[in-house]
């Protein structure tokens, strides 16, 4: 096989990679509810994780696990301190006070792997605004782009 056969080849196989990670990208950023849904807490189970329905079409309800996008919480290291597992406990209570007096839930930008799928990632807001902002604000999350070994306590 001639050296111009070999980069030829070498090309397609690179062409076929990136074309396939291009696939896998689109794939993982899916969004098969579109904009925004009134959505009803069904229930709190961690400070960014909440299982919520909403209505999909018009008659049509979905239940599912939604994570809030890009954050991290407190006491999720290997072994957490007795400050970020208070932390923890707070950023839930937190949760649950946003959450309960709100007339208006909305999930937004749902991302999902497939739509037959029972958890997503979304933004959840109500009149007060970002969960996931209101969260950080208190210090009780911060955004995922901070290194996960920045101490939560002094």
């Amino acid at each position: 096989m001639s050296d111009k056969n070999i980069f030829i080849k070498a090309g397609k196989i690179f062409t076929a990679i990136i074309t396939l990670c291009i696939s896998f990208n689109s794939f993982a950023d899916f969004e098969p509810y579109p904009g925004k849904h009134q959505a009803r807490v069904i229930s709190v189970d961690a400070a960014n994780i909440l299982t919520v329905n909403f209505e999909t079409w018009p008659g049509f309800g979905k239940t599912l696990s939604i994570t809030l996008p890009d954050l991290t919480l407190p006491g999720f290291r290997m072994e957490p301190s007795a400050c970020e597992l208070e932390l923890a406990q707070k950023a839930m209570l937190f949760t649950v006070d946003f959450l309960a007096p709100a007339k208006n839930i909305t999930v937004n930008d749902l991302r999902m792997e497939t739509s037959a799928d029972d958890y997503g990632t979304a933004n959840v807001y109500t009149e007060k605004g970002s969960l996931a902002q209101a969260l950080i604000k208190e210090g009780l999350a911060r955004p995922s782009s901070i290194d996960s070994e920045t101490p939560w306590c002094k």
